[in-house]
């Protein structure tokens, strides 16, 4: 299964094709003062709020509803990032649009990671049947 043409559609909507993207190997920050950072984080007030909209182009909530998305429907590569991100949901701040934005950085450089499944998964002989529909 490929999504890239669906993944960079998202991705374009945040960050434009035109602007130079730093490449990133992760979709999320490693570092250990990023965990502090994020327990040490606070709400954004109304007005902040307001400015990161305005500076992100979205709601945090937006973003990370349709990565979340891709993340179930084909990239599972982002799992970890979206479910750390998802403590953000009520509460989101400038560090929670800043890792969300980096997420979409790395889908953009990396928008081609494919589900693959690989042939002995399906035997062609194998057919699937439901005893209900069968006539007898």
């Amino acid at each position: 299964m490929d999504q890239t043409d669906f993944i960079l559609s998202i991705v374009n909507q945040y960050i434009p094709s035109t602007e130079k993207t730093t490449k990133v190997d992760t979709p999320l920050r490693t570092d250990k003062n990023f965990d502090n950072e994020i327990k040490n984080s606070i709400p954004a007030t109304e007005q902040e709020l307001k400015q990161l909209y305005v500076e992100y182009k979205a709601y945090f909530h937006t973003i990370f509803g349709q990565l979340c998305h891709n993340m179930k429907a084909s990239r599972p590569d982002i799992a970890n990032s979206i479910n750390r991100l998802g403590v953000f949901q009520a509460v989101p701040n400038r560090l929670a649009f800043k890792s969300v934005y980096r997420t979409l950085q790395y889908l953009k450089t990396h928008p081609d990671v494919p589900l693959l499944y690989p042939k002995q998964t399906f035997n062609s002989s194998t057919t699937f049947s439901i005893p209900a529909l069968e006539k007898k």
